[in-house]
């Protein structure tokens, strides 16, 4: 679910947004809900009709209340255009192929939803009604999409069908370790003890919502804890052996300009956008354990200065312990496997060699750092088989979705009144 605007949902709505607007070091800002009709129209009066569908003034008017209240980015009123025009196309696909959904499913699916704001769906009813949003409003919308989903699977799903060669040729490019690098952007949000739950639905809706590289650039501006929120979350060029195991098998499969679902990372989630892979020659296998070290920058000097006068002292992370004599508590020193690395110093560490050093800027209630990589220890993994191939066979069925709506889109009769 998109996360829900503050301002005009209950207390521990407002309070789930709060929490997210700090956690991502950026603030959603309140949206006025707009009235769709024109004054000199009635409310039931046709504003679009797509083929033989009329989607009335007033169906405007209540998906811009429900896209408000799920704090979806970008224009409210557009947005709510878009979703209905595209939820007729997808109504339209499915009686076509005379697909439909009982009641039973449907009541699931709206109570998966509302689940992810931790809400049961008598509540989640409820909070929609207090800012003029009907249930039928909310029913349309996720018969709709499971409508939608039941299509793609009917129409694509043997074409979506991944073969022996195509795995073998992603684990083998995983194999060749740090010869393969990748560039990517990333969107960090970390997590808080209590808010696990309503982070992740965050970030499911906030992945929903993007739709291309520059709302994914906006998207890290906004929202993203990362130091690379500035640059719209650009990363360098990074080897792939250097990320974490559950990246590697959805990297493998995506093309440029393809963003990932949100990936657990710890103490954080992150989405991240292909910019580019480059395949290499060969190498030793990657990594199944990191050590490194984090000195907590907090005192009265610029973390900057602080971060140039401590790398000046160390070269590895054992002449920390020289720097800190007496104090062992100034910094800390782990080895965890690869999978286990903090969420917000997956990327930072990721670019590093052992003996290099790299400043995490403070975010979210956590200081500047002065973090180093100790050392990175091989170990040569099978490959999950099974996990490359679902990531292979979502990627594609999703692909073809987003080109048969396009398709529906550009084939459609749209009226605007």
């Amino acid at each position: 679910m998109h996360g829900m605007n503050g301002g005009k949902m209950t207390a521990r709505l407002q309070t789930w947004m709060r929490g997210l607007r700090c956690l991502a070091m950026a603030g959603l800002a309140a949206l006025g809900v707009a009235t769709a009709a024109p004054a000199q129209h009635s409310p039931f009066a046709p504003a679009i009709i797509v083929n033989d569908q009329t989607i009335t003034w007033f169906d405007l008017e209540q998906r811009e209340r429900f896209v408000d209240a799920l704090g979806t980015p970008g224009d409210v009123a557009k947005e709510a255009e878009k979703g209905l025009v595209q939820d007729a196309l997808r109504i339209q696909a499915a009686r076509d192929l005379g697909i439909e959904i009982d009641d039973e499913t449907l009541k699931a699916g709206m109570e998966e939803f509302a689940g992810r704001a931790n809400l049961s769906l008598d509540e989640f009813l409820a909070e929609l009604e207090k800012v003029g949003v009907y249930p039928e409003t909310f029913r349309h919308f996720v018969r709709a999409g499971l409508l939608w989903r039941e299509v793609v699977r009917a129409r694509f799903a043997p074409r979506a069908r991944v073969t022996d060669d195509e795995v073998d040729r992603a684990l083998s490019m995983a194999g060749r370790g740090r010869g393969v690098r990748v560039l990517l952007s990333e969107i960090i949000l970390p997590l808080q003890p209590g808010r696990e739950a309503e982070i992740e639905a965050f970030a499911k809706d906030l992945r929903a919502a993007i739709t291309s590289p520059a709302a994914f650039a906006e998207a890290a501006r906004r929202y993203s804890a990362a130091s690379t929120a500035i640059s719209g979350g650009k990363l360098d060029w990074l080897p792939l052996a250097n990320l974490p195991p559950a990246l590697v098998p959805t990297l493998l499969t995506m093309d440029n300009g393809d963003v990932t679902d949100p990936i657990p990372l710890g103490n954080a989630i992150g989405l991240f956008l292909m910019r580019g892979l480059d395949e290499g020659p060969a190498v030793p296998p990657p990594a199944q354990a990191i050590e490194f070290a984090v000195v907590p920058l907090s005192g009265k000097t610029p973390a900057a200065e602080a971060f140039a006068a401590l790398r000046n002292q160390v070269d590895t992370c054992d002449d920390l312990y020289g720097v800190f004599k007496g104090r062992p508590e100034a910094f800390v020193r782990r080895s965890v496997l690869s999978g286990a690395v903090p969420g917000d110093l997956v990327t930072p560490l990721a670019a590093l060699d052992p003996g290099e050093a790299t400043l995490v800027p403070a975010a979210a209630g956590r200081p500047a750092r002065f973090v180093m990589l100790c050392g990175r220890t091989p170990k040569i993994a099978d490959g999950d088989r099974q996990a490359v191939r679902e990531a292979l066979f979502n990627r594609r069925l999703a692909a073809y979705a987003d080109g048969y709506l396009a398709e529906l889109e550009a084939d459609a009769i749209i009226v605007r009144k």
